[in-house]
């Protein structure tokens, strides 16, 4: 057997993948699970800002980044209640609008799109441009 076919065969699927990503001192490490192309298109469906006759008028680039990092982050686990309560959050977007700065944000953001990308082999600079669209 061709060893890429091989390769390909024993891939890990995407969901199974993991990062550990350091963010800052105060912060630490967070691991990251890389997108799959559904979850990139719901988190950019979220993003995009409607006028009144459905047309999109602008892409809320910040709110598609802490949308991705709360989808994509699993370790802290953001579906954990008792991590949120223990946070004093009751959204994982609150807890990362409170604990994360812009730095932090951008930071892990930009280590989910080249994760994401390297596992699927695809141009994030091509993925900024199809959000903004």
């Amino acid at each position: 057997m061709d060893n890429r076919l091989k390769a390909l065969i024993t891939a890990p699927k995407i969901d199974e993948m993991r990062l550990d990503v350091f963010v800052s001192d105060a912060l630490g490490t967070v691991t990251i699970k890389p997108m799959s192309t559904e979850q990139h298109e719901r988190y950019q469906e979220k993003a995009r800002v409607y006028d009144d006759k459905g047309r999109v008028v602008n892409f809320d680039m910040a709110k598609y980044r802490l949308t991705m990092l709360e989808g994509q982050i699993v370790e802290p686990n953001f579906a954990n209640a008792e991590f949120l309560a223990a946070v004093d959050c009751r959204l994982a977007t609150d807890f990362l609008r409170t604990r994360f700065d812009w730095s932090a944000i951008n930071t892990v953001a930009a280590a989910i799109e080249n994760f994401s990308t390297r596992s699927a082999g695809t141009d994030p600079e091509e993925l900024v441009e199809e959000a903004k669209n």
